[in-house]
């Protein structure tokens, strides 16, 4: 009960401020002897603006997850930013690069915590909100580009299109190639960088071309 009052309130000074604050969690000195009854550790909130820069934005919104993940867990933190995330009116995400910092942040952590089956209505409404209100934005077309990106990814850290339909190839190259035509330094949540976007991207286009027919193929030896 303790965590939760303590979430609960950390998450509602993080959403009164927006997208003004980066919330901390200071970690107990961990040792083989501890109390059961032990108190949980406090929580410190410090003033953080995200704004400023793209790398910066994503390490704050990095403490904030850490934080929540911390204290409840991947899934619940992954809800708990996708919720900040679709606090964001249309006027914070048209011109607030942190503000759709958030989102794609948000939508990324869902992703890997394995919360998106649940999810997946709120997660679609934040970003086709974001869409509407910054089409053409870099974090806009990382987002698009990202939910197709997964329906092709093997979770092993490979590709297959078996299953795929080949619009949302088609639509991933053309998301992230103007990504990073626009924004060659582009940096996103979690690992999602500019170098990791082009090794992604190199790997869709293979499954993009056409299979060559081959002796088996045919039938031959």
């Amino acid at each position: 009960m303790i965590r939760r009052r303590a979430v609960a309130g950390l998450l509602g000074v993080c959403a009164v401020a927006t997208v003004q604050l980066g919330c901390e969690h200071e970690p107990a000195a961990k040792t083989a002897f501890g109390a059961p009854e032990a108190t949980p550790p406090g929580l410190l909130l410090r003033e953080r603006s995200l704004g400023a820069d793209a790398a910066a934005d994503h390490q704050v919104l990095g403490e904030i997850w850490t934080t929540l993940s911390t204290i409840e867990g991947p899934e619940p933190a992954a809800t708990a930013l996708l919720q900040l995330a679709s606090r964001q009116d249309d006027a914070s995400l048209r011109d607030r690069a942190g503000a759709r910092r958030l989102v794609i942040e948000a939508v990324v952590r869902t992703v890997q915590s394995g919360a998106l089956g649940d999810r997946f209505e709120v997660l679609r409404g934040v970003v086709d909100r974001l869409y509407r209100a910054a089409p053409t934005a870099a974090e806009t077309r990382f987002a698009l580009g990202y939910l197709r990106w997964i329906l092709l990814s093997d979770g092993r850290g490979g590709l297959r299109a078996g299953g795929v339909d080949a619009s949302v190839v088609q639509d991933l190259i053309a998301q992230f190639e103007t990504l990073l035509r626009d924004h060659p330094d582009f940096v996103g949540p979690a690992e999602f960088d500019a170098a990791r976007l082009r090794r992604e991207l190199a790997g869709v286009r293979a499954l993009a071309l056409p299979r060559v027919a081959t002796p088996d193929d045919a039938g031959g030896a």
